[in-house]
Order: structure tokens, then sequence, then C-alpha cells
């Protein structure tokens, strides 16, 4: 009887959902990923100040010239916590958090025209970043983990 008492407590078990900054920590640290002719490589930089939220940036180097760069931020508005993207600079796009754990998170916003979901998963020294929905066709960006440069790094 006691083993159908925990297999029905596993069963009904639920996966421990991301509710603060602090729980998607994991994103924290320097991440590189390339193209697969290795012309371009795009970083993405995470950090966690100490003020309620995970701050960020992107870009893309190709051809020894910057091609595209974005802020990013993941933070907890009304309770409820958000990434915030801007691309180029531009206007800030927040999607909700749908899911999240450990090492796996998804945000989404069906109004927005691309990307209506992003999500990020880890597994060790790699990060997935995948981006979908709307018009356009999924794009996953595969990342190792570097060394942050010097400048980046607390005192």
């Amino acid at each position: 009887m006691k083993k159908l008492i925990a297999l029905a407590a596993l069963a009904f078990a639920t996966t421990a959902q991301a509710t603060t900054v602090d729980d998607l920590s994991w994103l924290k640290g320097c991440w590189r990923g390339s193209s697969e002719d290795t012309r371009a490589f795009y970083t993405e930089v995470w950090t966690a100040p100490p003020i309620g939220a995970l701050l960020g940036f992107g870009y893309t180097w190709r051809d020894n010239q910057l091609r595209e760069w974005e802020q990013l931020r993941i933070d907890a508005v009304g309770g409820t916590l958000g990434y915030v993207a801007m691309p180029g600079g531009g206007d800030p796009v927040r999607f909700a958090l749908v899911e999240g754990d450990e090492s796996h998170v998804v945000f989404a916003n069906p109004a927005h025209d691309f990307p209506q979901r992003i999500e990020y998963a880890r597994h060790g020294n790699e990060l997935t970043a995948t981006i979908s929905g709307g018009a356009a066709p999924a794009q996953s960006f595969h990342f190792r983990k570097i060394d942050c440069p010097a400048n980046l790094r607390a005192g």
C-alpha cells in the first residue's frame, strides 16, 4: 500500500514553477555560440545585480562588424515574471512567464509579430535559446558558457 501511495504522489507531483528572478539565476553568465560556417558568433550576457532583476544583452558579430544587438531584462511586475527585449535599443516588448524550473524557462506574447515565444534550456555548460511563433520559422541558438571578459566581472 505504501508503494501505491508513493507512486500516486509521484504521478500527481508538479514540476517546481519559477516564481522569482532568483529562480532563474541559472541564466547568469556569459554565453557564446557561432554560425554553422563559423564566420559569425553571437553572445548573450546575463547579470544579476541586487535590484530584483536579471539584466542582459546580446549581440551578433559577423565579418568584423556588429550586426545585431539587444538589451534584455527578466523582472517581476505585479508579482508576475516577464522577459523584456529591446532589439537594437528599440521599444521594450514584454513576454510573460509561461513555465520555468531550474534549467528551463518559456516566455510568451501571442500579440507580438515575431517571436511570440522565447525559450531557454540549460544543460550544464550549454544553453539553447529558441524563438518561435508568428510567420517566421523557429530559430535556435546554441551557446556554450565562456569566461566573462574582465570588464564584466564584479569588483
